[in-house]
């Protein structure tokens, strides 16, 4: 039976500044589109974070671990969210999820939680990542107040956070196809989001 590694968030996030410079690859049009290796010492593979424009980012994760992993999150203010996993497990102490499905989470207090991914098969995910004021421009009314049916999304920081975990619809497969095969440097942030 193999031992799973166990670590702090804040020291998982440590590997990857400890990656050498030159196992980073920035879009040479784009200083905010940078892709790294991912920690030798885990696995293989990268993640690459897009901001799209001030507080909207993308985050893409391709990794395959040599052992299982779980990572402590402590106690920490989340902000708004999509997760959507196309290949791989994630296994939260309350929840568990794996390809095909997608975590949408809102703003507030995201409580102390473990995480565990497996080696035994890839691990492929897209995350948005949304700023309040962002929502609010993009869906609020001229004061910047989102609809009744909405407003659960933003809690307080001292506010457990809203969560939801489900499959991923047809469209929401089509749309992180247009995503991922977004064929020209940039395109992300002029012609979808436009930056």
């Amino acid at each position: 039976m193999r031992l799973a590694i166990a670590l702090s968030h804040p020291t998982y996030l440590k590997l990857f500044e400890e990656v050498d410079q030159t196992q980073q690859y920035c879009d040479p049009t784009d200083d905010l589109d940078i892709t790294w290796k991912y920690p030798k010492q885990l696995g293989e593979g990268w993640v690459r974070e897009i901001q799209l424009r001030e507080g909207l980012s993308l985050r893409i994760e391709n990794i395959r671990q040599y052992d299982d992993l779980i990572v402590e999150y402590p106690e920490e203010e989340r902000h708004l969210g999509y997760f959507f996993l196309t290949s791989g497990v994630s296994d939260w102490d309350n929840f568990s999820f794996s390809a095909g499905q997608y975590t949408f989470y809102g703003n507030g207090l995201a409580p102390k939680d473990c995480c565990a991914a497996f080696a035994v098969q890839p691990f492929f995910s897209v995350e948005v990542l949304i700023q309040p004021e962002i929502l609010r421009s993009f869906i609020g009314n001229l004061t910047g107040e989102l609809p009744a049916a909405l407003q659960h999304l933003l809690r307080p920081s001292d506010r457990v956070c809203y969560g939801l975990c489900s499959n991923t619809t047809p469209f929401m497969q089509s749309v992180l196809q247009q995503i991922l095969r977004c064929p020209l440097p940039g395109l992300y942030q002029t012609g979808v989001f436009g930056k």
